[in-house]
């Protein structure tokens, strides 16, 4: 889209590297006559959307020209150390993108494990689950048979069978474990990321119900 007529006619509000998905494009658009949802203010779901976009990571943020290379270079120095290039990268997506959130935990892709991260943003503790990017991801999507998952809500409940193995996986590992103590949760995702959030938020709420859950899903 870079370029492109429509990104032209884009006012100047945040855009965000959701990949080509133009349901968000129109989303940003219009996002002045959008009604808050859950009564919150707009600028709170925006910071989740850019969150999703962040864990996508720098290179991509700086290929779609949403930040420039002094940008990375000055994040640099803020993002948290990381022991491979895909974790660095999104390290140096998040702190330059959302410098306000204050990373904790962040994982590569893995086979049937998309990449994730744990951050604190205004006292509230997200787990951001990134969409496909990798053919690691990609493995996740093609497995797309319909099983039963009842501990979603009943015996007639369904899932994605590759995105709800992710979603156990990604709460059976580290990010789970520190979700574990935490009071509100928000979960964020984008693409592939989005229907991973919507498992981990539903069974995060059914195991805890004392917890208070959120989930932002843009799919």
């Amino acid at each position: 889209l870079k370029g492109s007529k429509l990104m032209e006619d884009l006012p100047d509000t945040p855009r965000h590297p959701l990949l080509v998905n133009l349901s968000l494009v129109a989303l940003t658009e219009e996002v002045d006559e959008l009604p808050p949802p859950s009564g919150e203010p707009l600028d709170v779901p925006l910071e989740y959307m850019k969150l999703a976009s962040a864990a996508y990571g720098a290179v991509m943020l700086g290929a779609l020209g949403l930040i420039s290379g002094t940008q990375a270079m000055a994040a640099r120095d803020r993002a948290q150390s990381a022991e491979g290039v895909e974790e660095w990268d999104m390290s140096v997506g998040v702190s330059c993108h959302v410098p306000s959130a204050a990373l904790r935990f962040v994982s590569a892709a893995k086979v049937g494990v998309p990449a994730h991260f744990v951050a604190t943003l205004e006292s509230e503790t997200i787990l951001c689950i990134r969409g496909t990017r990798s053919i690691d991801d990609a493995i996740v999507d093609v497995v797309a048979t319909s099983v039963e998952a009842p501990e979603l809500g009943g015996p007639h409940c369904r899932a994605h069978e590759g995105i709800r193995a992710a979603a156990r996986r990604i709460l059976a590992g580290p990010a789970g474990e520190m979700l574990r103590n935490e009071e509100r949760i928000v979960v964020v995702g984008h693409s592939l990321g989005a229907g991973c959030a919507t498992l981990v938020a539903l069974e995060l709420a059914r195991s805890a119900p004392t917890k208070q859950v959120v989930c932002y899903a843009f799919s």
